[in-house]
């Protein structure tokens, strides 16, 4: 009679199958142990939920105030320009033209000077950097540019249409200018926003004809034409403005 042979481990785990109530303990252990994984999974990922729930959100970064034409600007004067709107000039729409991080034109108030009137600035005197061109868009956004040029070679007690504007701190501020004449001719667009104009010229920031040492250019409030031959020994109107 040959002796049988028996695995010990193989053995139990056949024995352990049929013992019913074995069998039905590890079953009834399995399940036990399978509810509580999904259990601990389910508060699991409501903890994680209410986590973000109650999380602190990040704080809003404040957007800089809006202006409307016509509105009162941070200088106390009247905004006459948005660049994200633009404006239409000789039938063609101009927009995003002024320097990075800049969106707005405004002009000082109507009673800004106790002056009605300024002479241009030096008379025959050759300004450096100062070029004559009549592009209109192409000049809004430079009258500070060309202000600061003539103001590099003038005296800064001369009683000038340039050294008027730069004097002036309306709101405080201290970066008036006088207009390019782009700039004065948008202003004119909307003089009637603005108000207090004279039909008559008012000077501009810009070089006049042939970049002539005589020359300034100016514009006329009562039809918008702009001259580019103005003397600059001449009184005209003037009025301050500012970009921001």
């Amino acid at each position: 009679m040959r002796e049988k042979l028996e695995h010990p481990v193989l053995t139990h785990l056949i024995r352990s199958f049929r013992n019913p109530l074995l069998s039905r303990k590890n079953f009834l252990g399995g399940c036990f142990m399978k509810t509580l994984m999904q259990g601990f999974t389910a508060v699991l990922i409501v903890m994680l939920f209410l986590a973000g729930c109650s999380s602190t959100p990040e704080a809003a970064t404040p957007e800089e105030p809006g202006y409307r034409i016509g509105d009162t600007g941070p200088g106390g004067g009247i905004v006459f320009y948005d660049d994200s709107i633009g404006i239409s000039i000789d039938g063609k729409a101009v927009k995003d033209i002024l320097p990075d991080g800049l969106r707005y034109l405004e002009a000082a108030p109507p009673a800004w000077s106790d002056a009605s009137a300024f002479l241009w600035g030096y008379y025959n005197v050759d300004i450096p950097g100062f070029t004559f061109s009549e592009d209109i868009a192409g000049s809004i956004g430079k009258g500070r540019g060309f202000s600061e040029k003539i103001m590099a070679v003038e005296p800064a007690d001369a009683d000038s249409a340039v050294q008027a504007c730069s004097a002036y701190t309306g709101g405080g501020m201290n970066d008036w200018y006088l207009p390019s004449h782009g700039e004065l001719y948008v202003l004119f667009l909307n003089r009637d926003v603005v108000g207090g104009f004279q039909e008559d010229y008012y000077w501009s920031s810009s070089a006049g004809a042939d970049s002539s040492s005589s020359y300034a250019q100016a514009v006329n409030f009562e039809d918008g034409w702009i001259s580019t031959d103005r003397f600059r020994d001449t009184a005209y109107g003037v009025r301050p403005i500012r970009t921001f």
